[in-house]
């Protein structure tokens, strides 16, 4: 019996249960980018300077993207690793090899342009995927103590399921039948060359056409809350509704709550009382670690934005690397 393809790794690799497989994380991302997009897009679009008639063509590219964000792990290498807990080097990070499988002319760019509604959006679609773990391109290729080479297991049954599961869900038409792809990095660099061209003719699109750029970016921040509330999932249950109601979760008075919970009855410091009353679109503050940072954005959320949702990230602690 064929092992099933798994995108993390768990207990009994043999058996897996189904959101630690390649097919089930896909689908549970793909439900979760579905409920965000219902809840968020309309409101993502108005914060970036977008026209709402953009929605439908920004639900197609993150969609897509979600469908398509961890397809290159279907690879050898990434299932030993998560099989065996293993160390070694892989050849090619999976989001690197998601764009050697579906750039426009590569394995199954003529079949997503389709869904995507041309090339340039499954690019842009591609280029969000690529960078749902924020570390795209960085050593995506790592040919030192690697054998160089690798299969793309595309035609494993769950490979083929998961482009079926495409197919239906973003009206793709029939999925293209595959078989397993050995891929080699040899002297001449063909897959550097390739990640270069890609990167290349985006950057070429993206400074011609700044409300594609603005799209790519609501993209790729969706797709990460999507992954993210995907891999949540089966601790809450594996029922999606618990989404619905976190991105309905708050109130007035809710974050003054908080901030009065931190404070522990001392006053704003001034630098926290002049953050809350920033009027501007970006507030900058420099400050050291433990002075209240995170507290004067509560605050400043609480008298700028009362009722409404906020969104924290910590991106210098590694709290919240997504």
């Amino acid at each position: 019996m064929t092992p099933p393809l798994l995108a993390k790794s768990c207990p009994d690799p043999a058996s897996p249960p189904p959101p630690a497989t390649l097919a089930g994380h896909t689908v549970q991302v793909l439900d979760c980018a579905e409920r965000i997009l219902q809840a968020r897009a309309r409101d993502s679009l108005e914060a970036a300077g977008l026209p709402p008639e953009l929605g439908a063509r920004l639900h197609r590219i993150v969609c897509l993207a979600a469908f398509l964000h961890d397809l290159g792990k279907a690879n050898d290498q990434f299932q030993a690793m998560v099989r065996t807990n293993s160390r070694k080097r892989q050849l090619l990070r999976h989001e690197a090899l998601l764009l050697w499988l579906a750039w426009p002319g590569k394995l199954l760019g003529s079949w997503l342009e389709g869904g995507a509604g041309g090339a340039g959006d499954l690019r842009l679609a591609l280029a969000a995927a690529c960078g749902h773990h924020r570390r795209f391109p960085d050593d995506a290729i790592r040919t030192e103590g690697t054998s160089g080479q690798l299969t793309i297991l595309a035609g494993h049954p769950d490979f083929h399921e998961i482009l079926t599961l495409g197919a239906r869900r973003l009206g793709l038409g029939a999925p293209p039948s595959l078989t397993d792809q050995e891929l080699k990095e040899s002297w001449r660099n063909p897959l550097k060359r390739h990640l270069d061209d890609c990167a290349l003719q985006l950057d070429e699109e993206l400074r011609c056409d700044s409300e594609a750029a603005h799209l790519l970016a609501l993209a790729k921040a969706l797709l990460v809350a999507a992954d993210v509330a995907g891999s949540v999932l089966p601790r809450a249950g594996g029922d999606v509704g618990w989404l619905d109601e976190a991105l309905t979760w708050g109130g007035e008075g809710l974050l003054d709550g908080v901030v009065s919970s931190r404070l522990k009855g001392a006053p704003l410091r001034p630098f926290q009382n002049g953050v809350a009353q920033s009027t501007a679109p970006v507030t900058l503050v420099r400050a050291s670690c433990g002075t209240g940072k995170t507290i004067a954005a509560y605050a400043w959320a609480a008298r700028q934005h009362s009722g409404r949702q906020l969104w924290i990230c910590y991106p210098t602690t590694g709290t919240a690397t997504e």
